[in-house]
C-alpha cells in the first residue's frame, strides 16, 4: 500500500535526487523555499530545499526499495525499527506553504536545518473577530478574544485557507507553527490572528 515515506539524502543532493526519481516515475515531493543570498557586491534569489537532507516519496514497499537505489539517497527515516510514515495532512500543509510562499515570512526550526524564509500571507481579507448572538430576537455583535498561545487553529481567510497550526507569540507578534512531526521540525508562518479560528483537537 502506498504512503508517504521519508528519506535521508546526501548533503546538497536533494534536487538531483528529485530529478532522477521523478524521471523514474516515482511520486516524489521535495518542499522548497526561496531565499536571498547576499554577497559583497550583489544579491541573488535562489531556490533551495526547505528541509536540508530530506525528501519524501509516496510509494509502496517496492517503490521504497527502488527509491533507496538512487545514488543520492542515504536511507529511510525510521523511529526505532519502524519506518516513518508522513501523514497526508503534513504533506498538504507543506504543499500549501510552498504554493503561497514569499521570500520573507517563513522561518525554520528543528533538529536539522537553519533559519530561512518562505511562506507569506496575502489574500481576500478577514471578517474580524466577532460572532453573532441572538437574544429575544435582537442580533448583536459580541467580541471574541483571539486564540491563546498554544491554541490549535485553522486559517479561514487568504491564500492559506484551510492550513492548521499552533499559535506562537514572539516579540510582540503572532505566528502559526506548522509542525512536521515525521522529521521533528517545524515551519513558522506570520499572518494576522483574526484570519484564524480555534479548533478542537
Amino acid at each position: 500500500m502506498e504512503c508517504w515515506r521519508v528519506f535521508y539524502t546526501k548533503s546538497r543532493a536533494e534536487k538531483q535526487c528529485e530529478e532522477r526519481l521523478r524521471a523514474a516515475g516515482i511520486h516524489i515531493f521535495l518542499p522548497k523555499r526561496r531565499v536571498i543570498r547576499q554577497w559583497s557586491d550583489r544579491k541573488k534569489k535562489v531556490i533551495e530545499p526547505l528541509f536540508s537532507g530530506y525528501i519524501f516519496a509516496n510509494v509502496d514497499e517496492r517503490g521504497r526499495l527502488d527509491t533507496l537505489e538512487d545514488p543520492g539517497i542515504v536511507g529511510s527515516v525510521r523511529i526505532g525499527r519502524e519506518l516513518v510514515e508522513m501523514p497526508q495532512r503534513e504533506v498538504d500543509s507543506l504543499l500549501l506553504l510552498q504554493k503561497t510562499q514569499t521570500t520573507e515570512t517563513i522561518q525554520m526550526r528543528g533538529r536539522r536545518g537553519a533559519g530561512g524564509a518562505g511562506a507569506g500571507a496575502s489574500g481576500d481579507g478577514a471578517a474580524g473577530d466577532a460572532d453573532q448572538v441572538e437574544i429575544d430576537g435582537v442580533v448583536g455583535l459580541v467580541e471574541l478574544p483571539p486564540p491563546g498561545i498554544g491554541a490549535e487553529v485553522e486559517v479561514e481567510y487568504g491564500v492559506m485557507k484551510g492550513l492548521r497550526g499552533q499559535v506562537l507569540h514572539q516579540r510582540g507578534k503572532d505566528y502559526l507553527i506548522i509542525r512536521i512531526h515525521s522529521i521533528g521540525q517545524a515551519v513558522k508562518v506570520n499572518l494576522p490572528m483574526d484570519w484564524v479560528r480555534e479548533v478542537i483537537v
